[in-house]
């Protein structure tokens, strides 16, 4: 979902040259062959981490977008941008007075009952990433489709979330005694090692488990849909994820998540220049690399916009423009749908010369 997924700011991010990322748009511009093979080659190694925005999982759930305008008629939004969720979902919290019983709304309507897609379809995202032996794997989605995919695989995912949000201490023993009845979810303050801890609370102690390729980590930035409460929904919600991000708040990005996007290559795959979350997590990492190295870059995807997308000549300049953008910060792009990405690199380790 366009608005739903992002990514904030990340206190300390190294990435490696020349990440790869792929973007939705109505045209496509395929990497070069050096690309495709780094790229091959980071997978097959398990040395790249993906990141899953809301293009990886249409259209077997909504975007962003279409969420928004559809809320925006029920509740009689009164301002233009009708298809900015966060906005509009801001203002449909204020109509019901309460965050909370629009996201488990939203949930309950957009999100539960979802049937399985075919993993082994040739332009799934989910069923191709779940081939290679990768180790943690971050979303900014709210779904579970990255899980199945892996457990479609035989693996035994484990999932958890961003701690952006306040709790009390009774809450938190509420969930501690939830996780534990749930295998294969562990708390974001489980992930958080004892040496950066300032405090105990209400027995939730670090957790022994680390991210392996049979047990991959799948982290939730921006929520879980089984944890309502953490879903990043709202622009205040946005703002208060910032906050949490800024004031360095260990169980928002944990030791494992902190690991991977300090030592591995990036693939974000699903995002939109468009998004409220996009924008928020490409500034941010740009922000970080530059307090560690300009030589280090990341992968990004961006759907070039424009006023007219029947008309070439707007396409080209929007295609010249993105190209030229992050070409100058030495990222490789993939213009086109998450799908077509995942058919074409399917195609590429079948056939990788």
């Amino acid at each position: 979902m366009d608005e739903i997924s992002g990514f904030g700011a990340v206190p300390v991010v190294h990435t490696c040259p020349r990440e790869i990322g792929v973007t939705m748009a109505r045209f496509a511009e395929s990497l070069d062959d050096g690309d495709w093979k780094r790229l091959l080659k980071q997978l097959g190694n398990g040395d790249c981490t993906p990141f899953l925005g809301a293009g990886a999982s249409h259209p077997v759930l909504p975007l962003g977008g279409d969420i928004a305008a559809l809320w925006a008629a029920e509740y009689g939004y009164p301002f233009p941008d009708d298809r900015d969720l966060p906005r509009v979902a801001q203002f449909v919290s204020t109509r019901v007075r309460d965050d909370q019983v629009v996201k488990e709304q939203l949930i309950a309507r957009f999100f539960t009952g979802v049937p399985a897609p075919d993993f082994g379809a040739a332009d799934s995202v989910h069923g191709l990433l779940a081939q290679f032996p990768l180790g943690t794997y971050l979303t900014t989605n709210y779904d579970d489709l990255m899980q199945r995919a892996l457990a479609g695989r035989g693996k035994a995912p484990t999932t958890s979330f961003s701690r952006w949000y306040a709790v009390s201490d009774d809450e938190l023993a509420d969930e501690r005694d939830e996780a534990a009845d749930r295998p294969g979810l562990l708390l974001p303050e489980e992930l958080v090692p004892a040496a950066v801890r300032q405090h105990e609370r209400v027995g939730v102690t670090p957790s022994d488990y680390r991210p392996a390729p049979d047990r991959p980590l799948v982290f939730h930035l921006h929520g879980h849909a089984e944890r309502p409460l953490s879903l990043v929904l709202t622009e205040d919600d946005y703002l208060d994820y910032l906050v949490a991000l800024v004031q360095d708040h260990p169980a928002v990005a944990p030791g494992p998540v902190r690991k991977r996007l300090g030592a591995k290559p990036l693939l974000f795959v699903g995002y939109s220049l468009a998004d409220w979350s996009f924008r928020v997590l490409y500034h941010s990492i740009r922000l970080a690399i530059s307090r560690q190295s300009r030589r280090r870059h990341i992968s990004v995807q961006v759907d070039p916009a424009v006023r007219d997308a029947d008309d070439p000549a707007q396409v080209e300049a929007a295609r010249q423009y993105v190209t030229r953008h992050f070409d100058q910060r030495d990222i490789s792009l993939y213009l086109g749908t998450a799908q077509q990405f995942a058919a074409e690199l399917r195609l590429r380790m079948e056939d990788p010369t």
